[in-house]
C-alpha cells in the first residue's frame, strides 16, 4: 500500500473517544501524521488529546507510538507571525511488514468544532 491519507471530517466532537483508521501501511514507509484545525477551541475547560498508535500483529494489539494534548485557548503564532491554526504531530515507525496505524482522538471537558487529516508515507 502507498502513501496515503483519509480526511477528519468536519463536525462537532466530543466528549469522548474517536478512532481515525486502522490502516495497513506498507514494509517501507516510516512516517505517520495527525493535523487537527483549532480555531475552534478557544475553551479552556475543554481539552483535546491524539494517540498514533501502531500494530504489527493485524490489529490485536496496539502500542502507543506518539502523541498531545491540548487545552483550549488562544491559538498561538508560528515564527513567522501567522495564527498557528493547526494541531500536527508527526511520528516515524521503523520499517516492517504486516504494520497497521491509526489515531485515536479523545476530547474531554466538553465539545469541539475541528476537522483535520490522518496521514503515512
Amino acid at each position: 500500500m502507498a502513501a496515503g491519507s483519509v480526511p477528519i471530517p468536519s463536525g462537532t466532537y466530543g466528549p469522548g473517544t474517536q478512532t481515525v483508521g486502522p490502516r495497513t501501511v506498507s514494509g517501507t514507509l516510516s512516517k505517520a501524521s495527525a493535523s487537527l484545525n483549532m480555531t475552534n477551541h478557544t475553551n479552556p475547560a475543554v481539552v483535546l488529546t491524539i494517540m498514533i498508535q501502531i500494530s504489527v500483529d493485524g490489529g490485536t494489539t496496539w502500542r502507543d507510538m506518539g502523541g498531545c494534548e491540548r487545552p483550549g485557548g488562544p491559538l498561538g503564532t508560528y515564527p513567522d507571525g501567522s495564527p498557528a491554526t493547526n494541531l500536527v504531530i508527526q511520528i516515524t515507525y521503523p520499517p516492517q511488514s504486516g504494520r497497521q496505524i491509526r489515531a485515536i482522538i479523545t476530547i474531554t471537558g466538553g465539545s469541539i468544532q475541528t476537522s483535520g487529516t490522518f496521514s503515512w508515507q
